[in-house]
This record gives structure tokens, C-alpha cells and sequence, in this order.
């Protein structure tokens, strides 16, 4: 072969200049040096080299292989820089004019023999001929000696050992002529990655469009098997490859999978790290577990994608989502897709952050999931994410089939559990959840589409499982099972258990009973299936009985224990079923047993009291009572549960209490002054008892607290609880002596509440102004107030017939009553005066004059009347 060394020796110094300082930068593209190893593989790969071989020599490396031999071009191409004959083709990237020179930093002279020349490099770009070596038939040798004077041979002969051991099996995948790199260390250590593919077949993509079917691009699917280091493993590799047009050209994109052996035959499993391939290995990683080969433009130093190309390497990114389509399709023929082959794919949305350059294979690989049936489905078949369920549990998945789910949640054909091996991962489960859009099915979502006719058609075996699964569940399921028609009877048909008004609507079967709605008898034989219905409140017919005979005597012996939500709402339901059971001797019966044990909770407002207590401990719920206490402490209301709101009127016979009670106020001791004027007679029955109205104190305070314009209906309830008091009861201040109380000797005879409610204005004109009660007589009131006159009299409001006699006699009404209030001591003194005579002087008599010496009543002084404005 002709080559004109000195030619291309004299264009290249024309061109480079003579100096070679700026040519040095070249040797250090690579931030590792030995580097240059995967390029002169690559190079090999290139001239369809099938085998390479390194020999390390403590003064040279050799490198040859039995690819093509040199030509004119590579001479030229190895002598020149980004010159090399593979620039105009994308998928040879291998380009002696750059690559190549990263040799330069073990070496000034490297030393190249082909068939037919031999020739050395100096000083990067200067060729000359030297003297040929033999060779067998189809070898080129490169010589590299270790001549550089700033690196010690034994450094370069470490680092070059180091990288040749670390060479893998997996540089070996997509060079497509290489079956076999050898290598041997001065210390004889030696070995060899070896490559085989295993078969090879074209793959048809069919992709669907509207309703037509269309041909995609054809891929290529074969094995590559990789023999380790040492022979001591071999790794299989699914490799899919296909055609890719860009500016009129065509480039090999790939994707290669790893295929372990594994009980069931393979296993597609995840790589870690995946590195991109430009043919072998870059520096930068691809968040997916499968490998990505392609002609893609790389920073000299193959460590990023270059930026100025980011069309074409998008091109090329897009290109090989295509191709992860057709390998999932044919992973789906031979039923490998399962939770390790889909952890390969890009599922996880944080490592393809927006604006990222692989950020498209995240998107495209998620529209690939919703619109192709890849993903494996509980029956065994594949189906797009749009179709799919995940059950929240085992016992959904396998309560409710394929079928089922379809119609009841309206999903169409195809529909289906989403396959365990993929649920059960969390990885996946998150993607598919939050990425995908399948939906987590629970049980709530169950009730909340189940229908009647949906249960009517189940098996009696099915419903014994359904009411197991059921019978687990917690308060909250149950109590929507309760609104459902899941109770099937003997007739096969469904109801609901307990209606609105808390009446059963079927009962557990019982001997001599026939003419009720009764649960069908096969399904009780189960005990899981008889407990679940058990909590939606079904029992057998007779619950009457079983109040009398078993829950009244539990809750008798069980009064200090308060049970739980669940059995206390249980027992008074079940209490009220009795009441509406019974007939009126029964009705009297319960009444009597139930009123003198503590069997219901209190309730005020969203306190519950802790303890229970006896109908009498309780104030009836009226919205009056309920307005009145509503800031009162240690005031309880019955805790019904919605089902026994009707045993209310029962528990007004038993005692509930219908108005305020009274209780012994805290001080009622008299003081040493009050006890001066009680006479000793009356000091041996002892001191007086003070009480006080339950709750008033506290709705005084609200009274005193509102604005002026709402205190009017603050006063009509206060009022007509104090109607129905005086109406209905003997008020506690009865207690008081009655000649104590009738002298009213002191302020401290009235009781505490009678003494409240004198001190505060708030009872109201016609005209809706406030005032004591001193200050109205009940013919003042508005008209909607009730008019009693034992009320206006515990509360000393004026008398009307008093005033109108007092201004007849033209006295002060307060001065009549002193005279009624001490009727009994100015009759005594009247009696005991004596006549004087007619014909002398009227002389005063005893009595006159102890009346006269009497002191006249002291006028009250005006009291001084609280602000209502």
C-alpha cells in the first residue's frame, strides 16, 4: 500500500505548526488517563475487530486485535486531530483524531503495525515509517511505549493494570463486532470477558390508532450472554435494537435489559447504576434500572451529553422509549412483567425533575402505561393503568371479581385488579397511585357503590364471607353497613337492619316465630357471619325479654362501669326496642327497674360525663332547659343515640327533671348579728338552710353579658322556668321556719336565688324596658308572659289591689304592708287597750299608746336601678 508519510507529515505541520505545547491540552480530555483503553476497544470495534487483546510489559503496553487492516484514510485520521474518517457517522464515535490522543499520556511516540506499513506518531501529529514487525495474517499492533520523562513507567504499568481488571462484562454489550477482550499483567496475571449472542429475532410493534392497526418501526430483540472476569460468572442481557432516522441518515438505538436465571426460568432485574452507552460506557447516569445505547453527542471528555446537540440526543431519548414499548410487549408475550421488570422503568417522578433532558422518557413511558394493556392484571391477562384497581387489602381482591368492579365502578371492559406482585411493592404502588391515577379501593369505597341487586346475586357462600371481611372492620364501617341492604333474608331479598326510626326490619330466627321479617338460617351457621350482624343490631324477636332477663341485671351490677361507645349505644337501643315491644303492665315494669339504676351517659353540649347516672340525675332535652343551662356546670342531658330518641317519654315517668333543681348553697350559716334577732325558741330548731336554683347563677352572668337588644328573650325563658317551678314543685325555702320567715326579721331569711333574682333587672314592661321585680306588678308584663301570682309574691312584685287601696286612704301602699306583714302583733296590741270614759278627757289608753309609741315603718329608699340601654 502506497502511504506518503512525509505528506501528511508536512500538511499536518502547515496546519499544527511546529511547536506542540498547544497541542498537549488533547492528552487530557479524559479526567481518568487510562481511559484510552475503551477508546482503542471502540476503535477495534469499528474496523469489525471480533477479538482484543492488551499485553502490559513493565516498559509498554501492546495492544492489538484481528479487525481490517489500515488503510490510507487511518493513517491520515490517527495523524490529525477531529480528523478522523468516522466524523461524518454518528454511530462510529470512536475518531482517532480525538479519542486516540489521550494515549499521549503514557506515551510520546506510539508505534502502529498493520499487513501491509508500519509507522511511529511523534509529537501527536508528525507520522513516520519504521521498520515492520511479523505478524499473523489479520493482526494490527499498537506499541505504546512507556517513554514519557514526567511519569514513572512503574506508575503508568499500576494504573493501566487497574484499569484493565476493572474492565466488565457490560462494556461488551453494544460493541457490535467484539466477542472477546484479553488481557495479561506483567505478573502473567491474565483474563478475558467473552460475549456470545444467543438468539436473534425481528419483533413486530403493533400500534393502535383510532381503529386502525398500524406497523411500528420493527425492533430487534437478541441475548447477549457476558462471561465475567475469570470466567468466574456470566451475566445474560436482553438486548432490543432498532433503526432511528435523523437528517436523512440512519443511527442504532438500543436498550439492553439484565435476564437472570431464576426459579421460574429469568428474571428481568434493575441495573444499578445505569450509565448511558455511546457503545460503552459514559460518566453520565440515566435514573432508569435498563441501559441506554445510541449515537448520542458527548462532551470530548464523554462525561455529559453536549448541550449544543440537545436536539438529536432528544431525538434519540424519544427513540428509546419507542423501543422500551416493544420490549415490554414481548416481555408480556413470555409473562416476565412483574414488580422486578417494572422497577426498571421510570417511576419515580423526583429524579426527572422538569426542564431535565430525560425528563421525556418519564412522560413517555407514563402515557405508554395508560394506554397499553402491559401492566398484569389479578386474572392474569395485561391491561392500561385506566383500567385498574388496587385492592387495600387481600380479602377485597378476593371478595369482589373483575366483573364485579367493572360494573361497580363503571370502568368498561377490561377492567381488573391490578396483579399483586405490582401492588404489593410500595415503589410501584406510590407511581401507579399518584403518577397513573389508579385508584386504592377500600372498603368505604365498596359500600358506597354496592346495590341490592348486586348482593342479590351472590351465593349464600359468598355473603358468609362478605359478613366475615365485615365483621373485622372498625365503628365507622360498620355504622355505614347499618344504612345498607346487606341483611339477607329467608326469601333471599336484602334489607337494612335497623330503619330511621331505630325499628328492626329483620331478627334472628327463633322457635314459634314465623310472621317476622328472619335472617336466612344458613348463613347464622357460620359464627363470624352471626357476630357481624350481631353488631348491626339484629337480635332475635324478643327484646323485651332479653332487656328484663339479661341487660337489666348486667347494668345493675355493672353501674360504675361505663362501657364503650359501641355497647352503650347498643344497650339503650335495645332498651327502647323493649319499651316498643311492651304492652302497658310491661311498659310499668321496665319503668320501675330502670329508674332506680344508673344506666345512661350525660351529654352537654360535646361533653359527655364520665360516669353513668339515673333518669332522676338528668334534666329533660327541651330546647328551654337546654337554652337555660347551656353555660352551666355539672347539668346533664340524656346521651341518646338517633336510634332511641323516642324512649324520651319513658324517661319523663321515670323522673327526668323537667325544671331547675335546687341545691344547699355553699355559706348558709347565719351570722352572729342575724342569730341576735332570732328568738330562743326559735334557735332550738336550728339555723335556717339557704339553697339556690341550679344554673342560675350562670345564666345571670350571660343575662349581664348580652347586648341589651337580646336580654328580652334571655327574660321570657328565665320567666317560664320559674312559672313551671311555682307550678309544679314546693320550693325549697318551705325549710325556712315559718314565723322566722313571716317576720322577715333580716335579708337573710330569703333564700340565696329568691335574693338573685330580686337584686338584677331584668324583667320587661309592655314596652320591653327592664327593671327588678319590685319595680313591676304582673299587670305590667308584656302579654305573652304568664300571669301567677304565687311567683310575683316569692318575688315581691307590687300588689295592684294593695296600691289601689293605699290610694284610697290616701297612706302609702308601704305602710299596708307593714300591716300585713304584722297582722298578728297590732291585733295583740289593739286588744289590750282600754276604753276611756265618756265624761272625761279621753285619756290614751296602753294599747294606743304602745301603738302610737310603735315607729313608723322606715320608707324604703329608692333602689338604684341597673342600665339595661
Amino acid at each position: 500500500m502506497e502511504i506518503d508519510l512525509d505528506e501528511i507529515r508536512a500538511r499536518n505541520l502547515i496546519e499544527y505548526g511546529t511547536g506542540k505545547s498547544h497541542l498537549d491540552l488533547l492528552r487530557s480530555i479524559y479526567p481518568e488517563r487510562s481511559h484510552f483503553i475503551f477508546e482503542l476497544i471502540q476503535n477495534a470495534s469499528d474496523v469489525n475487530a471480533s477479538e482484543v487483546e492488551f499485553r502490559l510489559h513493565p516498559d509498554r503496553l501492546e495492544f492489538s486485535h484481528n479487525g481490517r487492516a489500515f488503510s490510507a484514510r487511518d493513517v491520515e485520521a490517527i495523524s490529525r486531530i477531529a480528523e478522523g474518517t468516522k466524523k461524518d457517522d454518528a454511530t462510529k464515535v470512536g475518531k482517532f483524531g480525538i479519542g486516540f490522543k489521550a494515549v499521549y499520556n503514557y506515551t510520546t511516540r506510539p508505534e502502529i503495525y498493520s499487513q501491509d506499513f508500519s509507522f511511529c506518531i511523534q509529537d501527536y501529529v508528525r507520522p513516520y515509517e519504521i521498520p515492520p514487525r511479523d505478524l499473523e495474517s489479520d493482526r494490527t499492533l499498537f506499541i505504546f511505549p512507556f517513554d514519557r520523562l514526567d511519569f514513572a513507567p512503574e506508575k503508568m504499568v499500576e494504573e493501566i493494570s487497574k484499569a484493565l481488571v476493572d474492565l466488565d462484562s457490560r462494556s461488551l454489550i453494544f460493541l457490535n463486532s467484539i466477542r472477546s477482550i484479553k488481557w495479561r499483567l506483567p505478573s502473567n496475571r491474565n483474563g478475558e470477558l467473552r460475549k456470545a449472542v444467543l438468539s436473534h429475532q425481528i419483533l413486530q410493534n403493533e400500534a393502535k390508532n383510532g381503529n386502525e392497526s398500524q406497523s411500528a418501526a420493527p425492533g430487534i430483540d437478541y441475548y447477549v450472554s457476558s462471561i465475567g472476569k475469570y470466567g468466574k460468572y456470566a451475566e445474560e442481557w436482553r438486548v432490543f435494537s432498532m433503526q432511528v432516522e435523523l437528517e436523512s441518515a440512519s443511527h442504532r438505538v438500543e436498550i439492553a435489559f439484565l435476564d437472570q436465571p431464576s426459579a421460574g426460568g429469568s428474571q428481568i432485574c434493575k441495573v444499578e447504576p445505569s450509565l448511558l452507552h455511546v457503545c460503552f460506557p459514559t460518566h453520565k447516569k440515566v435514573p432508569v434500572g435498563y441501559l441506554i445505547n445510541a449515537p448520542f453527542l458527548t462532551t470530548p471528555s464523554r462525561d455529559n451529553l453536549d448541550n449544543n446537540s440537545y436536539d438529536q440526543n432528544v431525538h434519540f431519548i424519544k427513540a428509546s422509549v419507542d423501543l422500551l414499548k416493544v420490549a415490554l410487549l414481548q416481555f408480556k408475550k413470555e409473562n416476565m412483567i412483574n414488580g422486578d421488570s417494572l422497577s426498571t422503568v421510570a417511576i419515580d417522578s423526583r429524579q426527572f425533575p422538569s426542564g431535565d433532558i430525560f425528563r421525556v422518557i418519564f412522560d413517555k413511558t407514563r402515557q405508554l402505561f395508560l394506554d397499553e394493556p402491559v401492566l398484569p392484571t389479578l386474572s392474569g391477562g395485561n391491561a392500561p393503568a385506566r383500567l385498574l384497581l388496587i385492592p387495600s387489602n387481600t380479602e377485597i381482591r378476593n371478595l369482589f371479581g373483575r366483573e364485579e368492579i367493572s360494573v361497580l365502578f363503571k370502568l368498561g371492559e377490561g377492567a381488573d385488579w391490578l396483579a399483586p406482585s405490582i401492588a404489593d411493592k410500595k415503589e410501584l404502588s406510590e407511581y401507579l397511585t399518584n403518577d397513573l391515577g389508579v385508584r386504592k379501593i377500600t372498603i368505604m369505597d365498596i359500600l358506597n357503590v354496592i346495590e341490592e341487586r348486586y348482593l342479590a346475586r351472590q351465593s349464600d357462600d359468598w355473603m358468609i364471607r362478605f359478613y366475615n371481611f365485615c365483621n373485622q372492620q372498625d365503628s365507622l364501617i360498620i355504622k355505614r353497613l347499618r344504612s345498607l341492604p346487606v341483611v339477607r333474608l329467608q326469601n333471599n331479598s336484602h334489607v337494612i337492619a335497623i330503619d330511621s326510626l331505630g325499628k328492626l326490619n329483620a331478627y334472628f330466627p327463633m322457635k314459634g316465630v314465623s310472621d317476622l321479617p328472619l335472617v336466612k338460617a344458613d348463613l347464622l351457621k357460620d359464627r363470624g357471619a352471626k357476630a357481624f350482624l350481631q353488631q348491626l343490631g339484629i337480635t332475635e324477636p324478643d327484646d323485651l325479654y332479653e332487656t328484663l332477663t339479661s341487660l337489666i341485671p348486667q347494668l345493675a351490677a355493672n353501674e360504675a362501669t361505663l362501657p364503650d361507645d359501641e355497647t352503650y349505644n347498643a344497650n339503650v337501643c335495645k332498651i327502647a326496642s323493649a319499651f316498643r315491644q311492651a304492652d302497658r303492665n310491661q311498659v310499668n315494669l321496665l319503668e320501675s327497674k330502670l329508674k332506680v339504676i344508673s344506666w345512661l351517659r350525660g351529654r352537654h353540649g360535646e361533653l359527655r360525663s364520665t360516669t353513668l347516672m339515673r333518669p332522676t340525675d338528668l334534666y329533660a332535652p327541651t330546647d328551654r332547659l337546654v337554652n337555660f343551662f347551656k353555660t352551666a356546670e355539672n347539668v346533664w342531658f340524656p346521651d341518646l343515640p338517633p336510634e332511641a330518641q323516642d324512649i324520651l317519654p319513658q324517661l319523663d315517668l321515670m323522673g327526668l327533671r323537667q325544671y331547675p333543681s335546687f341545691v344547699r348553697a355553699k355559706n348558709h350559716a347565719l351570722t352572729e348579728i342575724e342569730l341576735k334577732n332570732i328568738e330562743p325558741d326559735e334557735r332550738k330548731r336550728g339555723n335556717p338552710v339557704d339553697h339556690e336554683m341550679q344554673g342560675l347563677r350562670e345564666f345571670l352572668v350571660r343575662f349581664s353579658n348580652e347586648v341589651p337588644s337580646k336580654r328580652a328573650n334571655y327574660s321570657r325563658i328565665l320567666w317560664f322556668v320559674l312559672c313551671e317551678i311555682v307550678s309544679n314543685s314546693d320550693p325549697p325555702f318551705a325549710e325556712v321556719p315559718r314565723d322566722f320567715r313571716s317576720r322577715m326579721i333580716n335579708e337573710r331569711a330569703k333564700p340565696k336565688w329568691i335574693k338573685q333574682l330580686q337584686a338584677e333587672a331584668w324583667l320587661p314592661d309592655a314596652d320591653g324596658k327592664l327593671h327588678p321585680p319590685a319595680d313591676l306588678s304582673l299587670s305590667q308584663l308584656p302579654e305573652e308572659f304568664t300571669r301567677i301570682k304565687k311567683l310575683a309574691t316569692m318575688l315581691e312584685m307590687k300588689d295592684v289591689l294593695l296600691e289601689s287601696l293605699a290610694r284610697q286612704c290616701g297612706i302609702s301602699a308601704d305602710i299596708l304592708d307593714f300591716v300585713r306583714l304584722n297582722a298578728d302583733r297590732i291585733t295583740e296590741l289593739m286588744n289590750s287597750s282600754q276604753a276611756v270614759s265618756t265624761d272625761k278627757p279621753a285619756q290614751p289608753s296602753k294599747a294606743s299608746t304602745a301603738l302610737s309609741e310603735t315607729p313608723p315603718p322606715k320608707e324604703k329608699k329608692p333602689r338604684k336601678k341597673k342600665s339595661v340601654e
